[in-house]
């Protein structure tokens, strides 16, 4: 284990330690390069005799040279970029490698980085990153997280469950990520042409204000959630069942279905009779089907324009047993209990999605405006009564979980940290499940 310094490729005489740019170096366990600002030649890293080793390089200073760092097969490294560097011309190559971590400072400028073919690459650039080249991983499992007001020019990831994020101003014309469960996650302020994720069931969070030309999540059961004031030309979820929770209306969306949630002014039993479910709080106790009375644990609610996914169904007065109209998210899902669910199903009662129930006679949806939903949780899945109905409680299940705010969903996790590892620590639903073409039977 040693420290050396690239300088020069002319340096003569070489000091202690010092190796000339443009070399091709051979790599010990633990050795530490340090890139002066001198260093101005295509330098290549490589073990002597092919067999796995780890070591790292820094980049302490800027260096206006034009120069590529090449990382060959077997290595592992660690690369440290300080704060204020500006290397706009250096280049790292390391598609070869094992894989690599890099940390970079805030305001440092880079070249283009190529990471590793098969491992993973784990990249954190800080704050006001810029970049007039490309960032592109390929196999493995990659994460990049960049600060606030990056500015790259193409983010692309290969096949491997790949986590992008970046804080608050990103600039960039594309993300793309291969297949497998991907997630993207931006802060607000972001421009971007387009957003394009592989087959996987991926995660894509895009906060306030984001401008794009094409988001697009194709095959699997993708989550999307948009903050306010988005402009996006095209939303396409593509396959699969995927869930949209967008607090900006996106006139062209195509491939989403869920949301799950209660609408203002929805009549609620409680122990003291129907309450309005915006005037519920915690510890207020809901009338059960199967336990009886039981406290509300937790209880949150988002405003959203009544469009696509997002538009409400109402079911008429008298549909199921409803005192009035009642109105629920599409994804919500009703309790149903005739001689259909058990000759169709051989079950007493079963859940549907209030969304696969419509007939647009009784049960219809119902688009334009804004629509406030409420999000009510228990001790366990119940059945509640709403509009004198049965229907669900909240379930913190993926599709539940995608449908809150940022802010509802870290309450909820800090309420309930248990959630963090998945919704089977919460329990079960407290019925069956009917898919979409189950519901057409109960429809008709």
């Amino acid at each position: 284990m040693a420290t050396y310094y690239i300088v020069s490729k002319n340096q003569k005489p070489l000091g202690p330690n010092e190796i000339r740019a443009g070399d091709t170096i051979e790599v010990n366990e633990g050795d530490v390069f340090i890139f002066t600002s001198a260093a101005n030649a295509d330098t290549k890293f490589e073990t002597p005799d092919n067999s796995p080793t780890s070591f790292e390089i820094k980049i302490l200073e800027s260096n206006a040279n034009d120069f590529d760092i090449e990382i060959k097969v077997n290595l592992t490294v660690d690369i440290a970029i300080a704060h204020e560097v500006a290397a706009a011309n250096v280049d790292i190559k390391a598609d070869d490698a094992d894989s690599v971590t890099l940390t970079a400072g805030n305001n440092v400028t880079l070249g283009k980085y190529e990471g590793s073919k098969d491992g993973s690459d784990v990249l954190a650039f800080g704050n006001n990153f810029k970049t007039d080249e490309d960032i592109k991983t390929h196999g493995g499992d990659d994460v990049i997280t960049f600060g606030d007001n990056a500015n790259v020019q193409h983010i692309e990831t290969g096949d491997g469950n790949d986590s992008v994020q970046a804080g608050n101003g990103l600039i960039a014309v594309d993300i793309k990520t291969g297949d497998g469960a991907d997630a993207i996650e931006l802060g607000d302020d972001a421009f971007l042409d387009d957003i394009d994720t592989g087959k996987g069931n991926d995660t894509v969070v895009l906060g306030d204000d984001f401008t794009g030309d094409h988001v697009e999540t194709k095959d699997g059961d993708d989550l999307v959630f948009i903050g306010s004031g988005a402009t996006i030309d095209d939303l396409d979820g593509g396959n699969g069942s995927d869930t949209l929770v967008s607090q900006t209306d996106i006139a062209n969306t195509s491939g989403f279905e869920n949301v799950i949630c209660f609408v203002r002014g929805t009549l609620i039993l409680t122990e003291n009779g129907y309450v309005p479910v915006e005037d519920l709080r915690e510890g207020d106790i809901l009338i059960t089907l199967d336990h009886g009375p039981q406290p509300i644990r937790w209880i949150a609610s988002s405003q959203t324009m009544a469009f696509g996914s997002h538009a409400p169904v109402r079911i008429r007065r008298g549909k199921f047993g409803n005192a009035r109209d009642l109105w629920v998210s599409q994804q919500h899902r009703m309790l149903v209990a005739d001689w259909r669910s058990d000759f169709f199903f051989g079950l007493n009662e079963v859940l549907c999605s209030a969304k696969h129930l419509v007939d647009d006679k009784d049960v219809e949806i119902v688009t334009g405006g804004v629509v406030e939903y409420f999000h009510v949780m228990l001790d366990r899945h119940e059945i509640i009564f709403a509009e004198g109905t049965a229907t669900e409680s909240f379930f913190p299940g993926d599709v539940g979980l995608a449908v809150l705010s940022t802010s509802a969903r870290r309450d909820l996790y800090a309420r309930f940290p248990k959630l963090i590892d998945g919704s089977e620590v919460y329990g079960d639903l407290a019925r069956p499940t009917v898919a979409r073409w189950e519901g057409t039977l109960l429809a008709a």
